[in-house]
């Protein structure tokens, strides 16, 4: 495993791979929601990227449904 760095700031932007292992989704679903607008992508460089706050936004409880 990784380890981060002490000195290395968090990152802003994740590779979609990645970012799909944050949210638990795989691609094909991660670029079905970019579509129906549910998340927003960037592009630096070339890259596509999902930014941190998506993946916040995303996961923090206040987004979560609701139990029947």
């Amino acid at each position: 495993m990784k380890t981060k760095p002490a000195n290395e700031a968090p990152r802003a932007a994740w590779p979609i791979n990645e970012g799909c292992h944050r949210l638990g989704i795989g691609r094909v679903s991660l670029y079905a929601m970019a579509k129906r607008g549910e998340i927003r992508l960037i592009k630096i460089a070339g890259r596509t990227l999902v930014p941190e706050s998506e993946i916040a936004r995303l996961t923090s409880p206040a987004t979560a449904p609701e139990a029947a």
